[in-house]
């Protein structure tokens, strides 16, 4: 059963940050937590291309203190390899993976999984939690 489900679908390096370390700190504290990547936030996955908030360009130094107060890595794929060491489950769909032409290029810490086990995660998930 998993605890919390969290669905990360923008390729805000802000979201990412705060979708994984909640996963992280999720797991950590005994729950079984697994994040999903969808849409945009898969491709950016592949091409490396994040984006800011503009609202939160002004706070980009804060966000960088808290990374090292977390002894979070500095880049995202440091991040999602933290997040497997820790032992949070990461994957995406098959039909966002396949249609956009990323399937091979995804980090190996995330699995493609087919449409109907997703659902079934879905499913079976306590709680869901959209982009955070």
């Amino acid at each position: 059963m998993i605890d919390l489900l969290i669905i990360c679908r923008d390729a805000l390096l802000h979201s990412y940050l705060a979708n994984l370390s909640l996963a992280i700190f999720g797991k950590e504290s005994g729950m079984n937590v697994e994040v999903m990547f969808t849409q945009e936030a898969a491709v950016a996955l592949v091409n490396k291309n994040y984006r800011i908030s503009p609202l939160l360009e002004p706070y980009l130094n804060k966000i960088e203190e808290l990374k090292k107060k977390f002894d979070f890595p500095e880049d995202l794929i440091g991040l999602i390899e933290k997040a497997d060491k820790t032992g949070v489950k990461m994957f995406t769909c098959t039909i966002w993976s396949v249609h956009m032409g990323i399937r091979e290029k995804l980090p190996k810490e995330i699995d493609i999984l087919e449409i109907s086990e997703v659902l079934g995660k879905i499913k079976d998930a306590k709680k869901i939690l959209g982009t955070f």
